[in-house]
């Protein structure tokens, strides 16, 4: 063999990508030869690696016979600066969802998409995928298998050959100048965390890839408000896994989903949708199923980002609660949780002994914690009169509770009064009932009208723990969502302030403001909600920060 052309089946083993585009021939003279060239040495030899890449592309062999049309990824290693968009036919909604090749599709699910489209005026969009790995020679076989059920090939998102028909490759297009859609990039369906390394490739705006799991991140942009949101669909296709270990687990994580997404301008909005094992789904407050759309029972529960209501952000709390149009009124919940209700920022134990700090807040005047927590019970007595407000506790909560343990009232005047009289009443009802409740819950109990339900952990909703803040890691390690991912149960949780959801687990963001001072630099802090539906399944709904915009 060439030397040279030697060296270019090393530069497709490297990439990883590029090994099913030689020919077999090449292929089967050097499938046992080991990979002896480091990019380093094939830079060298070519120019460049990027010369190196050009070289090895011209080695593919389009003529040959036994070559199956399939879905790879795209050369460059960044984003093309032009993406195809989808021209005519562009829309302001979209249904985004994944099918597997080769394997049959859920006949009642695939049919509530189509009724959600119609109803809502929407174009499904489905990103084809293999249970294959993407660098393997393909055989007669696996050529066989490069279909996907009829039914889904006006909703491939794919070229074709104008004579045959015949698929050529995945197709990548924009829904708007924020939004991607990498349909062009196969991810096996068995990956664990499938969108682990695409932090940068789409730039600073967000991505949706087709996976049969659902997973979200929020990643962090330079300045506050510039998060970017990285999203997988869930699945069209019903599971189709080898028995192995991997295929096993991936089996359990297996979602009959699809995402909604709503364009305006460039901006957008995106929830999921999670069937039932009717294939039936919940988006918003109305109901799919395959015999049509009827009005949807009252979600169960909506669970507010951290509230922080000395620096909330008052054009989300509008859309969130106030408004006539707001989540709250719209859906009508029947319970809403908040996280952070106390953001506690009179007294803030980070800042006590920064004088700087501390003259900042005489400056405003928000220096009394009396006034911060009636603010707060203030705030949980606004609830809508339709829904049941519940307080999961937490750490910003609690830091009323760690002020009265350390703080010398003596040194701080304008609060000792306050501060006497609540860490009296925490004494005398530990010496009464012999159990410790939190200053903000008995301040409450004191100053409320009682309809406040106060919860720390084994609080579940539709056998969804609902009662954890994502503040406590499991044995006293410092948390993460990852921490509560590993619970073998489904979970939503605040604290982070950027909404994620990874396996069983759904992470909340932030209904306080996006700069609250203290988090400097780059930040993924996104404005976003939880949903629990009547039928047990939850969303994300984000919040516009600037519009205050939840949907379009």
């Amino acid at each position: 063999m060439d030397p040279d052309l030697a060296s270019l089946v090393e530069v497709a083993d490297h990439l990883g990508v590029a090994i099913s585009h030689l020919s077999r021939r090449i292929y089967n003279q050097n499938r046992d030869r080991a990979s002896t060239t480091s990019p380093r040495s094939l830079e060298r030899k070519f120019g460049s690696w990027n010369e190196a890449k050009r070289l090895a592309t011209l080695a593919v062999a389009p003529e040959d016979p036994r070559r199956a049309p399939q879905i790879s990824f795209d050369w460059d290693d960044s984003a093309p600066d032009t993406i195809p968009d989808l021209g005519p036919e562009r829309c302001d909604r979209y249904v985004i969802t994944y099918a597997q090749n080769a394997t049959p599709i859920n006949d009642d699910f695939f049919a509530s998409l189509l009724a959600f489209c119609e109803h809502r005026g929407a174009k499904l969009l489905v990103i084809p995928g293999r249970y294959k790995n993407p660098t393997s020679i393909w055989s007669e076989k696996s050529r066989s298998e490069e279909r996907w059920d009829p039914r889904l090939d006006p909703y491939l998102l794919v070229t074709r050959e104008s004579s045959s028909n015949k698929i050529i490759s995945a197709r990548r297009v924009r829904l708007c100048e924020s939004l991607l859609v990498a349909s062009d990039i196969s991810i096996q369906p068995t990956a664990v965390r499938p969108l682990t390394g695409f932090e940068v490739f789409a730039g600073q705006g967000s991505c949706i890839f087709g996976h049969p799991k659902i997973q979200l991140k929020s990643i962090a942009g330079s300045r506050h408000g510039s998060a970017r949101t990285l999203a997988s669909t869930g699945a069209v296709t019903v599971p189709n896994y080898t028995h192995s270990k991997a295929g096993k687990k991936a089996e359990a994580h297996h979602v009959f989903g699809a995402l909604s997404v709503e364009i305006s301008g460039d901006s957008f909005s995106l929830r999921q949708i999670n069937a039932t094992s009717d294939g039936s789904f919940i988006d918003l407050n109305e109901h799919f199923s395959p015999y049509g759309v009827e009005e949807a029972p009252r979600p169960l529960a909506l669970i507010m980002g951290d509230i922080h209501v000395a620096t909330v952000d008052s054009t989300v709390l509008d859309a969130t609660l106030r408004d006539g149009e707001s989540i709250a009124k719209t859906l009508r919940p029947e319970k809403i949780l908040y996280h952070d209700t106390l953001d506690f920022r009179s007294r803030n134990h980070h800042e006590i002994k920064n004088p700087d700090k501390v003259f900042e807040r005489h400056v405003r005047g928000d220096g009394n914690v009396d006034l911060e927590v009636q603010e707060a019970i203030d705030f949980l007595e606004a609830t809508p009169d339709f829904a049941e407000p519940v307080v999961v506790k937490s750490n910003h909560d609690a830091a009323l509770d760690r002020w009265l343990r350390d703080a010398d009232p003596k040194r701080d005047p304008l609060n000792a009064v306050f501060y006497h009289k609540a860490r009296s009443a925490k004494l005398e009802h530990y010496q009464d009932n012999g159990e410790w409740v939190s200053a903000f819950e008995l301040l409450y109990r004191e100053r409320g009208s009682g309809r406040v339900t106060f919860v720390s952990g084994g609080y579940q909703i539709a056998g969804i723990e609902c009662g954890f803040h994502g503040d406590l890691g499991t044995n006293g390690a410092r948390s993460s969502i990852l921490s509560y991912a590993r619970l073998g149960e489904k979970t939503v949780i605040g604290h982070s302030h950027s909404p994620a959801i990874l396996d069983g687990c759904y992470q909340v963001g932030v209904t306080g403001k996006l700069d609250q001072g203290y988090n400097k630099g780059p930040s993924s802090w996104q404005h976003a909600h939880c949903i629990i539906y009547a039928n047990g399944k939850r969303s994300l709904i984000f919040v516009d920060r600037e519009s205050g915009k939840w949907r379009y």
